[in-house]
């Protein structure tokens, strides 16, 4: 038998978009929507800003780029 990791790599690696129904698409959309509006709403938040400043401690030329600068971090 197969680990559950693989199972579920196997899955997703089969799933297609045209697999989705229309109430999966349009309640991840509202979801993706909602996470970028909290994240630019907070971006100049005290919390946000500290562990933005904390993160750009750690900066890389090939990390992840914090968003809303031009710095990147691993």
């Amino acid at each position: 038998m197969k680990n559950l990791a693989r199972r579920i790599a196997e899955h997703y690696l089969n799933f297609e978009y045209k697999d989705l129904n229309e109430k999966v698409i349009k309640e991840t959309k509202i979801r993706i929507i909602d996470s970028l509006a909290v994240s630019i709403a907070a971006f100049d938040a005290l919390p946000v800003r500290i562990i933005r400043k904390i993160a750009e401690k750690y900066e890389t030329k090939e990390g992840a780029t914090l968003w809303g600068t031009n710095k990147k971090t691993s």
